[in-house]
């Protein structure tokens, strides 16, 4: 027995459990380079969304690749915009060119005659 009455393997097994404690603690959560790196990632592809002259299947690969990888430690409503963004991208023809889609809503020859 040492001077404080505790058997020297209790005195060794609560210092194995305050550290382990404190170890356990260290590594709750997210990191901050994962968090960092979907919120850069994050921003890419809005980005890509942002520009009318990048292809839609590069946009649609964007998101897919920050759903598959970076939402780790994201927040909802980032996942959940990712996903309509994905089912949005998905439900558009490669071949159709969005900004002319609504070229014949001016009237003319299909107009309402």
């Amino acid at each position: 027995m040492n001077g404080t009455d505790m058997p020297c393997w209790w005195m060794v097994f609560r210092l194995a459990s305050v550290v382990a404690a404190a170890l356990g603690g260290l590594s709750c959560g997210a990191s901050i380079q994962a968090v960092y790196e979907g919120d850069v990632r994050f921003e890419h592809c809005m980005a890509l969304d942002a520009q009318g002259d990048v292809k839609l299947p590069i946009r649609r690969a964007c998101w897919l690749e920050w759903v598959q990888f970076y939402t780790y430690g994201q927040t909802r409503d980032r996942v959940i915009h990712a996903q309509i963004r994905i089912r949005q991208l998905s439900s558009v023809s490669e071949f159709v060119d969005p900004s002319l889609s609504h070229a014949g809503d001016s009237g003319g020859p299909a107009g309402g005659r």
